[in-house]
């Protein structure tokens, strides 16, 4: 069985489809309010602290095994 490193498995795969929809969601907002503007910030916020939080979680119990 080929067994990846951690820093291999945990890599983004599709940063162009992240950087196309970061794009596109600029492009958005330009129409909103500034209310929304800010909420929509604080939900990216909470997702990025999210996705953080169990990247971390992640990484480390690949680096226990």
């Amino acid at each position: 069985m080929d067994r990846t490193t951690s820093s291999e498995s945990l890599k983004p795969q599709h940063a162009d489809m992240i950087h196309l929809a970061a794009g596109l969601f600029i492009l958005d907002m330009a129409s909103f309010e500034l209310v929304q503007k800010v909420i929509a910030f604080m939900l990216i916020g909470v997702i990025l602290l999210t996705v953080s939080y169990f990247y971390q979680k992640a990484r480390n119990r690949l680096q226990q095994d």
